[in-house]
């Protein structure tokens, strides 16, 4: 297995674990607060299962994400004028900050959660080749994980991609 794909794959297991136990441990406290609370919950989820009108198996994307998720998008875009392989560097370390503070914030229902993680994943592994500047399997990758996100959450807003 090569360098770059073993710390890929190494970066992807940690940070997913990372997520994985703040999800659990967001889980249980918010059960402990339902428990203790008749009134709904006042922060609701960054998803919602409830299907929308246009595309019944989609989530529904809340502001949070779509903000983060066009920043992905807009830095991916950007990427066709970067030249240099610093440009292409600094687009990818950028793109995996993005990514890594959704990762901070994951208070997603289960299934939202389940179903976003192999995209921000894919998208955090383009990025890594990106730094490594490799910028034409990075974009590849990145471009594979937004055409997931679009065909698996509803996003209002979404600009397509260049």
């Amino acid at each position: 297995m090569s360098l770059v794909r073993l710390i890929i794959a190494s970066s992807l297991i940690v940070t997913l674990v990372a997520c994985a136990d703040k999800s659990s441990n967001d889980q249980s406290q918010t059960n402990t607060h339902n428990e203790h609370s008749a009134q709904a919950d006042p922060h609701q989820a960054h998803f919602s299962n409830t299907p929308n009108s246009s595309n019944s198996e989609k989530f529904l994307a809340d502001e949070k994400l779509n903000q983060y998720m066009k920043t992905v998008l807009l830095r991916f875009d950007a990427l066709h004028e970067a030249h240099s392989e610093s440009e292409v560097k600094d687009t990818g370390l950028q793109i995996k900050t993005v990514v890594q503070d959704i990762f901070k914030n994951c208070k997603l229902e289960p299934d939202a959660d389940a179903a976003v993680h192999p995209i921000l994943a894919e998208i955090l592994a383009g990025a890594t080749l990106l730094e490594s500047a490799e910028k034409d399997a990075g974009m590849e990758k990145i471009n594979q994980a937004l055409d997931s996100y679009q065909k698996t959450f509803s996003h209002p807003d979404w600009i397509e991609k260049k």
